[in-house]
């Protein structure tokens, strides 16, 4: 059952934050792998800097408690269909409070992710679009200067658009793996601390 714990943490907790709606990518010249393997640490630098921006921490959390709240339920309901209640809220009592409390690292996974599905230049550039001053009024709906329309149109967002959308699939595989990983960290380390309080639980 912990394993199915883990798996079902990854897809709560990443199924709603990987999701942006943020103007994305375009085809052009591939760097070579080494180039980019050289470059990681700024592509995750911008990836953080786009994840800020993209998703703030009461977005993450919102998502986080609605993808955990139907995970949960669907593993009640296959370990304790009589009372699957009790086993949600077990959850609730035992496992959400230090999801939250690690928010964190959830977003330096993410981070991670994005990091490794764009090159630098798509992170560099997703990044500048999002926090310009034109993106947040766009996001408002308030309408735009030519200077600031631009600016904007320099980063060739309709490119990165095609481009996101493209990578979309890559994204979420790659969180779901390594958001399993990291939920079955996270369980096996509350074991370690209370293993009589979860092992009354068979998990």
């Amino acid at each position: 059952m912990m394993r199915a714990v883990a798996v079902l943490l990854a897809l709560g907790l990443l199924g709603g934050c990987t999701t942006t709606q943020t103007p994305a990518p375009g085809v052009t010249a591939q760097p070579t792998a080494t180039s980019e393997e050289a470059s990681r640490p700024l592509r995750l630098a911008y990836s953080v800097k786009f994840l800020q921006y993209v998703k703030n921490v009461d977005e993450v959390k919102d998502a986080l408690r609605k993808n955990l709240g139907a995970s949960l339920l669907v593993l009640a309901q296959r370990y304790n269909p009589k009372e699957p209640e009790q086993l949600v809220a077990f959850f609730r009592e035992n496992i959400v409070p230090e999801i939250e409390r690690r928010l964190p690292e959830i977003t330096d996974l993410l981070a991670e992710v994005f990091a490794d599905t764009f090159t630098t230049d798509e992170m560099r550039r997703l990044s500048d679009l999002v926090s310009l001053p034109a993106s947040l009024k766009m996001k408002d709906k308030k309408p735009l200067t030519d200077q600031e329309l631009a600016e904007v149109e320099a980063l060739r967002p309709l490119e990165l658009m095609q481009i996101l959308e493209s990578k979309q699939s890559a994204i979420k595989e790659l969180a779901r793996v390594r958001g399993e990983v990291w939920g079955l960290r996270l369980v096996e380390e509350l074991i370690a601390r209370n293993p009589e309080k979860f092992r009354q639980k068979a998990i």
